[in-house]
């Protein structure tokens, strides 16, 4: 089965089901709250069956003095995901941040240098990568939910590069729904193309 990430609004049970009918692994991802108001939002899954979902928490720091998660968080779920469209504040959230994974660094903006693409990634960070066995999660709403044309293929661009990157080091890369709504999941067939077209 494999793992989805999502990001519930108050709709655990419908996304829990719709994503057990499509056989994958619901991973619940939230963001932007503190110890208390995360255990708020994980005693609403105590209801569906162990073992059949995993959480996460989405790490935004905003600078480098900000990388100290609460150790409580930690403990709390499965996966920490970091997110940051700096360079210097990704290196060292890859060093350490002690996260799973890292998300939507990549910006739509600004244009490409002349022989390679500003994705905010490089060699030296997917060896880092490998080291510390920190993962590449791809954001496909992002991608879909993206009005502009020319600022999805620029995106799409960066990702492929960032992803040729983690590929030549061995460092894993997932391409996940992060669905808000049933709607938006997307089955295991697109997920799986878009990640071999990468």
């Amino acid at each position: 089965m494999r793992l989805d990430i999502i990001i519930p609004k108050n709709n655990e049970v419908e996304l829990y089901e719709e994503l057990l009918r499509m056989n994958k692994v619901p991973v619940f991802l939230y963001s932007n709250l503190n110890y208390s108001q995360l255990s708020l939002q994980l005693k609403r899954l105590e209801g569906f069956k162990k073992g059949t979902y995993k959480t996460a928490y989405l790490f935004k720091p905003e600078s480098a003095e900000e990388l100290v998660l609460d150790k409580k968080i930690r403990k709390a779920v499965d996966y920490i995901v970091g997110t940051a469209q700096d360079l210097k504040l990704l290196r060292v959230l890859i060093e350490k941040g002690r996260i799973n994974f890292f998300v939507n660094i990549e910006t739509a903006s600004g244009r490409d240098h002349t022989h390679y693409r500003r994705s905010n990634f490089n060699q030296v960070l997917a060896r880092i990568c490998k080291e510390n066995n920190v993962g590449y999660l791809i954001d496909f709403s992002r991608i879909r939910n993206m009005v502009s044309m020319e600022k999805r293929a620029t995106l799409i661009g960066r990702i492929s590069q960032n992803t040729k990157f983690c590929r030549k080091f061995n460092v894993q890369v997932n391409v996940m729904s992060f669905a808000s709504n049933v709607e938006d999941i997307i089955n295991n067939d697109i997920l799986e193309s878009f990640e071999k077209i990468l």
